[in-house]
């Protein structure tokens, strides 16, 4: 392809050969095969995660360890709640100046 002449320069003019030009096609036909395969992948992990997790026969954990693990979690939200009626709430009311300060 013949050349044109430049009469005046506002930017970058890349010019490439044939050669140039396979390569570059080369590129980005292996980055979008690439780019699709991780989307793929992406998307089929969680299925085929799932599809692992069921064939195996295994309990996670021991109905005891849930029932320990739940135990605990319900205490932890128990504290939780507490403190924040009995302290959390008094110290925003304190430091909130459009609440009323009496703590009622």
């Amino acid at each position: 392809m013949p050349k044109r002449a430049v009469d005046s320069l506002t930017g970058i003019r890349f010019e490439m050969n044939e050669t140039e030009r396979d390569a570059l096609r080369f590129y980005t036909a292996s980055a979008s095969i690439r780019n699709v395969g991780q989307g793929v992948g992406a998307v089929a992990k969680p299925v085929l995660d799932n599809l692992g997790s069921t064939t195996n026969d295994d309990p996670i954990m021991s109905e005891q360890e849930y029932t320990e693990s739940v135990t605990q979690k319900t205490y932890d939200y128990r504290a939780a709640d507490w403190w924040q009626r009995n302290v959390g709430d008094r110290i925003r009311r304190f430091l909130d100046p459009g609440v009323d300060q009496s703590g009622t």
